[in-house]
């Protein structure tokens, strides 16, 4: 009687990635230069993946959220990518990005708002 053990090893074709992660992690490449793309490790490839989906998904619910930054500009041309550094806040420097400190500093208000305190009549009364 030939038994099966629980231990067995899987086959080869079990243990690759499922075929819509491989799918998902190819359209997300199409957002990276080359070279950008050659320097990503495996889990930073997948974090990308799943900000993607958890976008579409918040969309879909009708969430408004802001777009994640590696899908604002996906064209890869020369001018395209200097236009996405300008709309991005950035500087392109040794090879990476380098982001603005200031990109997302808060704009001070114009109109100062002062506020007034509402005395209570009650108050009043028991001062007199």
């Amino acid at each position: 009687m030939k038994t099966v053990s629980s231990c067995v090893k899987s086959s080869v074709e079990e243990t690759r990635e499922p075929k819509n992660i491989t799918e998902a992690i190819q359209d997300i490449s199409t957002y990276f230069s080359e070279e950008e793309w050659a320097k990503l490790t495996k889990w930073q490839k997948s974090a990308y993946v799943y900000m993607k989906r958890n976008y579409i998904r918040m969309t879909g619910l009708g969430v408004t959220v802001n777009q994640p930054v590696f899908m604002r500009c996906k064209e890869q041309t020369k001018e395209k990518v200097e236009e996405c550094t300008k709309v991005r806040g950035c500087d392109r420097e040794g090879g990476g990005f380098r982001i603005n400190p200031w990109r997302h500093r808060l704009r001070e208000r114009k109109n100062r708002v002062i506020y007034e305190e509402i005395s209570d009549p009650e108050e009043s009364e028991d001062d007199d």
